[in-house]
């Protein structure tokens, strides 16, 4: 992004490149990377649950490694309410993506809504994102493309799917043999049409 302001996105044509060229798994940060900076913890929701029901073996996880990088950063959390809820009940500071009960946001959207506040911070472009692995690629660049630079901790490799039945849950986030042709046959090529027909 050299030479780009620190707001600035990076192009179309970088992200149609990276959603058609790039892996599902992200790339992990390393040890030193990691070391606390004061930044802020963001996550998408991976399945969800509905209010008032235990959530979902997937969010509690990533909800677990959004505590333990908050408590290290001693920043706050960007998310929605699948996160906020299970981290403002341990008393830790939130930014909630207003969202219905069960709502299906789509990633870039709340991704987009994250980079907005993350920048009026003024505190820098870094973020430790946490999520599910197969997830976590796509998540990633719309982060680049949105202007941050998100760490992303290789403890995410150990946050699994969870298969059972519940209201709210989403069928293609259940197991990794629906969900990761669901991410490469329909999400990023969704992603890719909505980019360029100017959805977001």
């Amino acid at each position: 992004m050299k030479g780009k302001s620190p707001m600035a996105r990076q192009s179309k044509l970088w992200l149609t490149n990276a959603l058609l060229t790039r892996p599902m798994e992200p790339r992990y940060a390393r040890a030193e990377d990691l070391k606390p900076k004061n930044r802020p913890v963001i996550a998408v929701p991976f399945n969800t649950y509905a209010d008032g029901n235990p959530p979902d073996r997937s969010n509690a996880a990533i909800a677990g490694l959004a505590h333990k990088y908050l408590r290290r950063e001693k920043s706050l959390f960007i998310g929605q309410r699948e996160h906020t809820n299970i981290l403002s009940q341990r008393g830790f500071d939130v930014r909630i993506f207003e969202s219905e009960d069960c709502e299906r946001v789509e990633s870039q959207r709340l991704v987009g809504w994250q980079a907005n506040v993350v920048h009026g911070l003024s505190n820098g472009q870094e973020v430790i994102l946490v999520g599910l692995p197969d997830h976590l690629g796509r998540v990633a660049m719309l982060c680049e493309y949105f202007g941050l630079v998100p760490i992303i901790p290789p403890e995410c490799k150990g946050v699994p799917y969870d298969s059972n039945d519940r209201l709210g849950a989403q069928w293609w986030c259940k197991t990794p043999q629906v969900f990761r042709p669901y991410e490469m046959c329909v999400a990023r090529p969704g992603t890719i049409a909505k980019l360029w027909l100017g959805m977001f």
